[in-house]
């Protein structure tokens, strides 16, 4: 039986776009023999994301936008919450990871609740300095090797392993590099990434 991946990235403000452009490049591409029900842009909506997390070959669910502390949101003002815990099965058995602010607060664990078997995201502000390319990409590089973990069939314990030593080594290269506001914002994303599940959840 196929293994899919459920991907929302709604990419509908310049922070979005910018999290999806590098995730299109080192991320969807990596994901071995997992098959992806992408849905990007328009079709980031809750009518077309509850029908694809009800398929039962779903098992990771993916994505970057905006939260807030018990929703994952298409825009950063006004926005339509796209994930909430609606206290339904939609989530059971699901590794989630959402590269957003503040969806560790209060949705990771609704949907723990939900029957998530892991939920991985950030309790607080996630930060990167935006039309730098090469700082965004060496901050969001951290939270792309997640994904590709997962995909790899590590476990959650040895994801988080790897996640901090990339953290370290991408720390250290902006400090060498004098770019000292990147190194602290790095430092300050990955001491705030959470995951709420037990060490051996793998895919």
């Amino acid at each position: 039986m196929a293994k899919w991946v459920v991907a929302i990235e709604p990419a509908r403000d310049p922070v979005a776009s910018a999290t999806y452009q590098h995730r299109r490049q080192r991320v969807y591409p990596h994901v071995g023999d997992l098959q992806i029900a992408m849905l990007d842009g328009q079709l980031a909506e809750r009518t077309k994301i509850k029908p694809a997390l009800q398929n039962a070959e779903v098992v990771y669910v993916t994505g970057s936008g905006h939260g807030v502390k018990r929703a994952f949101l298409d825009r950063p003002t006004n926005g339509t919450a796209l994930l909430h815990g609606d206290h339904n099965d939609d989530f059971a058995g699901k590794i989630v990871h959402l590269l957003s602010c503040w969806a560790a607060e209060g949705l990771g664990p609704e949907l723990r609740q939900d029957g998530c078997r892991l939920f991985v995201g950030y309790k607080g502000l996630f930060s990167f300095f935006l039309n730098n390319d090469d700082l965004e990409e060496q901050v969001l590089e951290c939270d792309s090797l997640i994904d590709r973990s997962f995909a790899e069939g590590k476990t959650a314990a040895e994801v988080k392993a790897l996640v901090r030593k990339c953290c370290a080594e991408t720390v250290q290269n902006l400090e060498d590099g004098g770019h000292l506001y990147s190194a602290s914002w790095c430092e300050r994303n990955y001491e705030l990434l959470v995951f709420l599940g037990s060490d051996d959840v793998k895919l």
